[in-house]
């Protein structure tokens, strides 16, 4: 009969542990210095990271190269891709990406759910999915979905639902309902195109 070597009563089993106390008995790291951030591979490769924070601990998912580069609290949850990964800025906390490839956010509190190529560069912003939307200036701005769309300009709070190339310019709290080449222009304010 071979009898386990000591060091096994603090190992991570196949099968499980049995967890006496979750504060004491954890898979992780102890250190609160940044350069002690936890990786998770598969393959060799990152699939997930944890960087430290003590504020909020950001989760990264996902393709090898997706970054939130010192930010607080930003979840990417996956997707990504070589020569397009998600990514945040330093000026991105409490942020999510969901999935997709090529997106990317540079303000607080924004969200994009997946989808390509889609661009935040406001505040309190959603994009839902789709591909290639924007919103720039912003704040509290939301896309659905759709192709191309942009909400662009310093008002806020304004809405597409979805379709194709339809835009804002600085107008706040305008909303387009869907459809193709719809333009709410510069002070139209609170403009519905449906």
């Amino acid at each position: 009969m071979l009898t386990p070597p000591s060091a096994y009563a603090v190992d991570w089993v196949v099968g499980g542990n049995d967890i006496t106390s979750a504060s004491s008995e954890f898979l992780g790291t102890k250190s609160t210095s940044t350069d002690k951030d936890m990786e998770l591979h598969s393959g060799s490769v990152r699939v997930l990271k944890f960087d430290y924070n003590a504020t909020s601990t950001s989760i990264i998912g996902g393709y090898s190269g997706n970054t939130a580069t010192t930010s607080v609290g930003v979840t990417i949850g996956g997707g990504g891709a070589s020569g397009s990964i998600n990514q945040t800025t330093s000026d991105c906390d409490y942020c999510t990406i969901g999935g997709g490839v090529g997106n990317y956010i540079d303000h607080d509190w924004s969200t994009i759910g997946g989808g390509e190529l889609h661009s935040i560069e406001a505040d309190r912003a959603t994009i839902s999915g789709g591909s290639g939307n924007t919103i720039d200036g912003n704040n509290r701005g939301t896309i659905g979905g759709g192709f191309s769309n942009v909400i662009n300009g310093a008002t806020g709070s304004s809405t597409i639902a979805g379709g194709d190339r339809n835009k804002t310019y600085a107008s706040g709290y305008c909303s387009i309902g869907g459809g193709q080449l719809n333009v709410i222009g510069v002070n139209d304010g609170s403009g519905i195109v449906e």
